[in-house]
């Protein structure tokens, strides 16, 4: 059952636990998940084991591994029209596009549903 999502294609702009948790899950399922981050902070969740708000596991940072496990990763910035337009590249490629931002901010970044 590990491959029943083998040949679908997702797309993730999220961060934190929630959305892609649900990210690792597609990809063990088979699905090509490749993950959106910004260049310079990434998923903010990557900073709480090297801030020490959250203990340590070795060399191992399971609160980032966790969640992102067997995904893809591309760093954009969609605020950057060029960032925007790999993006929308992306999307244009994938079956299925998670998020997890307020309501409208997908929109104000012309990476929503109409775009």
């Amino acid at each position: 059952m590990q491959d029943v999502l083998a040949g679908i294609r997702v797309v993730e702009v999220a961060a934190w636990t929630f959305v892609p948790i649900s990210g690792a899950v597609l990809a063990e399922w088979g699905a090509d998940v490749i993950k959106i981050e910004h260049p310079q902070t990434g998923d903010p969740q990557r900073g709480l084991i090297s801030s020490g708000l959250v203990p340590g596991g070795g060399d191992v940072n399971f609160m980032i591994e966790i969640p992102n496990r067997g995904k893809r990763s591309v760093a954009l910035d969609p605020h950057t029209e060029e960032g925007r337009d790999l993006a929308l590249e992306l999307a244009r490629r994938a079956d299925v596009i998670v998020e997890n931002f307020r309501p409208g901010v997908m929109d104000r970044l012309g990476l929503g549903y109409e775009h």
